[in-house]
């Protein structure tokens, strides 16, 4: 799913140990309209965004729901498989 949005916040960087190595992860705070979407970035995607500053920048997001089922719950990530800047801001966080 592709959107137009405001980057309203981000994570730090971190780093997680999985099964084919480490994995680059970023979160980001979405606000498209009167909604919010925390979504995550990995790997390459996840260190542009770090290394940019997108605050109150307006992007174009593209997106990926899953949903999954664990242990009898129910479970929805939402990935950001990459942001693009529509408009430059230089606000910082």
């Amino acid at each position: 799913m592709e959107l137009i949005a405001i980057v309203k916040e981000k994570s730090e960087k971190r780093v997680l140990n999985g099964q084919q190595g480490e994995i680059t992860m970023v979160d980001v705070v979405l606000q498209s309209g009167g909604d919010e979407i925390i979504c995550t970035a990995f790997d390459k995607e996840a260190e542009k965004i770090s290394n940019t500053n997108y605050a109150n920048c307006i992007v174009k997001a593209n997106l990926t729901f899953t949903g999954r089922e664990k242990d009898g719950r129910k479970f929805q990530s939402i990935r950001l498989d990459r942001l693009t800047t529509l408009c430059n801001c230089a606000a910082p966080f």
